[in-house]
């Protein structure tokens, strides 16, 4: 714990979710300032948020301190896009850090191109909107897991051309 203090016995420890790997939790490592002291973990956590509870006894085995730790999660602000796909294909160039897409449809289309996007973190929320004809443009929201960050990523849709190259010979 940073700044561990034998004195104080009450500990919060914030974890990010980029530091965890849910459902792991830290390992604990417990050192007794004096050896002679034994130390054992009369709790254990065993998901997110839960405490740990480390007793150290003295030496002469009557005099003991108690101290509590609460592994706090902390809910990622993650909001970026780890692949978004028009009718199964990557998007070429694809960057979470570029909002803005264009994407050329064959001429002939005719059905609103599927869009599939994929969050960087697992537990953010991927919404996208429908067209409601073949050419509009769909925004991706990405909410972060904490609810307070938001992304929207555009894929604007364009027709392609209709002229047919000839070769002379």
């Amino acid at each position: 714990i940073h700044n561990f203090d034998a004195t104080t016995f009450d500990y919060i420890v914030d974890i990010a979710p980029e530091e965890l790997a849910i459902p792991e939790f830290p390992e604990l490592n417990i050192i007794p300032t004096d050896s002679r002291s034994s130390v054992y973990v009369s709790r254990v956590p065993t998901k997110i948020n839960d405490t740990a509870q480390i007793v150290v006894v003295a030496e002469n085995k009557i005099d003991s301190n108690i101290y509590t730790i609460v592994f706090n999660y902390l809910p990622s602000s993650n909001t970026a896009l780890s692949a978004l796909k028009v009718n199964g294909v990557d998007i070429e160039n694809f960057h979470p850090d570029t909002f803005d897409y264009y994407v050329i449809l064959p001429w002939e289309t005719s059905d609103s191109p599927e869009i599939s996007a994929t969050a960087q973190w697992p537990k953010a929320d991927v919404q996208i909107t429908k067209a409601s004809t073949t050419f509009d443009d769909i925004q991706i929201w990405v909410t972060a897991e904490d609810s307070l960050h938001q992304k929207t990523y555009s894929v604007h849709f364009q027709r392609g051309s209709n002229v047919e190259l000839a070769t002379f010979s």
